[in-house]
């Protein structure tokens, strides 16, 4: 399944894998996807963030804009292997960032498999 397809239907989202790429952008979902490269002082200034596997250990930029958006989502592939994410998800717990595991998925996530429907709204 296209991944253009499902983000379109999802309205106004941009999908990015860095902030410089889309920082003028006017939209009101972002979707990082893999390690993003952020800017020191980028802010999604209550905008809402979807991220498809982060990296396991957060910058200290990509934290704050984590935490400088109005809603944040991270979706990790419940069969990565690449890393441990046991002290990520303790960070996204403890800063009120949902946590969701793909289930049947690593860090390739194939279209079919992320049902935005079943997500908790950004």
């Amino acid at each position: 399944m296209a991944w253009g397809k499902i983000m379109r239907e999802q309205g106004n989202v941009i999908v990015a894998t860095d902030w410089e790429g889309m920082k003028q952008a006017v939209s009101d979902r972002i979707v990082f996807s893999g390690d993003a490269l952020v800017s020191p002082g980028a802010s999604f200034s209550g905008r809402s963030l979807v991220w498809i596997n982060p990296p396991p250990k957060l910058d200290e930029a990509q934290r704050k804009v984590v935490l400088s958006a109005r809603k944040s989502l991270f979706l990790w592939g419940q069969f990565r292997t690449d890393a441990n994410p046991m002290a990520l998800r303790a960070w996204a717990a403890q800063s009120g960032v949902t946590w969701v595991d793909l289930p049947g998925t690593g860090l390739y996530v194939p279209g079919d498999k992320l049902d935005w429907a079943s997500l908790p709204p950004p």
